[in-house]
């Protein structure tokens, strides 16, 4: 699906919102730790490719090293980022970026893609550069001239890239021009991509909803800030949603699309402020149209 194209070219980022993947490349689970069940570490049934395809704009990666190859996956990381304690990996580095490669190299393809990474070891960051810069075209990578927050860059600067957002260990492969941005939580930086909100850090859907209201709350606050993002997690802690029975599941998304909705016609006759990215586990169609729709 190709939305952003169909968007006034003069917006700024903050002033949209764009379906996200929590853990987005773990939905091929390729090897576990010891008592770690693959459905514990599951968040996605479809591959980034058809996640891209879904709608999905914003990607949440994560990097670890086995075997002298990098792969994307997702660990309690007891002894430190990257380490990987308790969880399981998926697909490799090169193969999603192959996927975002591919999506973006598409004929009239107008559309942006924002990839942050994070809990990578500080022993691992400049190996993830070098495939990084290996396997996406300089032509593909959004690189600023200036150190202006992504949040103030209009659409029209960013058709048909990737942004690429690293966490701070990054910092000395930070640039500009190969386009290695910084990724900074709210209060922590001033360029690169800022966001506020965080996990909410629990397996119960009200706790999730209500701590997602909290962060909403918290947001509004600072809202006229507007170098940075609002992050609404919709997504529970233990990996797998789809552990928890069906009518949970349904109630967990369609509540989801349902207050995306209202949110939208809510926003448009007050002052309420929207979140500019919905990070969710298992992204697919159904759940990224609604808040698509929210832009139109």
């Amino acid at each position: 699906m190709y939305w952003m194209k169909n968007l006034d070219g003069s917006r700024h980022l903050y002033e949209i919102v764009m379906p996200g993947s929590h853990d987005a490349a773990l939905y091929n689970i390729t090897k576990t730790s010891f008592f770690t069940e693959p459905g514990a570490v599951k968040t996605q049934e479809l591959t980034v490719a058809k996640q891209l395809d879904a709608g999905c704009r914003f990607f949440d990666f994560r990097v670890y090293s086995r075997h002298g190859q990098l792969w994307l996956g997702h660990f309690a990381e007891v002894f430190g980022p990257g380490h990987g304690d308790f969880g399981g990996l998926g697909p490799s580095l090169s193969t999603v970026l192959n996927d975002v490669r591919t999506f973006l190299e598409r004929e009239d393809n107008e559309e942006t893609v924002i990839i942050r990474f994070s809990h990578v070891s500080d022993e691992q960051t400049e190996r993830v550069v070098d495939e990084i810069v290996a396997n996406i075209p300089s032509s593909l990578r959004y690189k600023p001239t200036t150190d202006e927050p992504l949040a103030l860059v209009t659409l029209r600067e960013l058709r048909g890239k990737v942004v690429m957002a690293f966490a701070e260990n990054f910092a000395p492969f930070y640039s500009n021009e190969e386009g290695i941005l910084p990724f900074y939580e709210y209060g922590h930086g001033h360029c690169g991509l800022i966001t506020c909100g965080h996990h909410p850090k629990t397996r119960r859907y009200s706790k999730m909803k209500r701590d997602q209201e909290i962060q909403k709350e918290h947001h509004s606050h600072h809202r006229d800030n507007r170098e940075h993002f609002f992050v609404l997690h919709w997504t529970m802690t233990g990996g797998n949603v789809k552990n928890t029975s069906e009518p949970a599941i349904k109630g967990l998304y369609g509540d989801l699309c349902h207050n995306m909705l209202e949110k939208a016609e809510f926003a448009m006759k007050t002052d309420d402020p929207m979140p500019n990215i919905v990070l969710m586990d298992f992204v697919d169609a159904a759940h990224c149209a609604p808040i698509i729709e929210m832009n139109f």
